[in-house]
């Protein structure tokens, strides 16, 4: 998992969906992962191994597979938006 830049949001991946949840005035990270989580669309992985935030606030998501493509997310704007 990842933390952006401005600590609003968390990319969570598992070993078969990536997520994304965002930390509302007043949460804490507990209350946020135990709401509702935005599945992010990606496609099947092998291996996903790591997901993180971009300085562009895109997620990438890397499998440990050999010749393994980077996947690249790039979020509604207006989602990450502080």
């Amino acid at each position: 998992m990842d933390i952006s830049r401005d600590g609003q949001w968390l990319a969570l991946l598992t070993y078969g969906e990536a997520y994304l949840i965002s930390l509302a005035p007043h949460d804490d990270w507990l209350a946020a992962m135990n709401g509702t989580l935005q599945r992010l669309n990606m496609p099947i992985l092998a291996q996903p191994e790591t997901i993180a935030f971009g300085p562009d606030n895109a997620i990438y998501i890397a499998s440990e597979r050999e010749r393994a493509p980077l996947l690249r997310i790039a979020p509604n704007p207006a989602m990450l938006s502080p």
